[in-house]
């Protein structure tokens, strides 16, 4: 095992030596093939003479592309065909006009149920009924304690979740 260490370009030498006399002999093999006479039929019929033209045809093109694969010969002489391909198309957004109008109905039956709510808690407190033009919500405040037993209460938290769904963006702009 030393001496294949010690004596490398030797080891080389002899493995590219051996690889040109196995590629000279495939060509003379090659070669010889190709000296060797065509088996014509003996049949006299056409269709006989065509078959074997076509299939010396065959046998040629492929020998002349193994060989060109095998010398890296250049690829083939058929230039590609040349058409002129229009610009590729402008991607513009697409505004979806359903969802938007969706959004907008959303919105209005949203101020809806705030006044209809307003109107309930005024006639539960005894109050005139507010007129029906007072966008305003009014806005309890709450004790900083009351944050962590609306967190505990599972209805006030489903209810947080389902308004922060609705009053929050879109699922499609997050």
């Amino acid at each position: 095992m030393d001496w294949i260490f010690d004596h490398m370009q030797l080891v080389i030498a002899a493995a590219a030596a051996f690889a040109y006399w196995l590629n000279a002999r495939k060509q003379s093999q090659a070669e010889a093939e190709e000296e060797r006479p065509e088996v014509t039929f003996q049949d006299d019929s056409l269709e006989a003479a065509e078959e074997a033209e076509r299939a010396r045809r065959i046998r040629e093109e492929i020998r002349r592309k193994i060989s060109e694969r095998s010398a890296g010969g250049p690829p083939p002489l058929t230039p590609p065909p040349m058409r002129s391909e229009p610009p590729p198309p402008r991607f513009e957004p697409v505004v979806d006009t359903g969802m938007l109008d969706q959004q907008r109905r959303l919105q209005q039956q949203l101020e809806e149920v705030v006044r209809i709510k307003q109107r309930a808690e005024a006639l539960r407190q005894g109050m005139p009924e507010l007129p029906k033009s007072a966008p305003t919500v009014r806005r309890r405040t709450a004790p900083v304690g009351s944050l962590r037993a609306d967190l505990r209460d599972g209805r006030s938290l489903r209810r947080a979740v389902i308004l922060r769904e609705v009053l929050g963006l879109p699922v499609g702009l997050r």
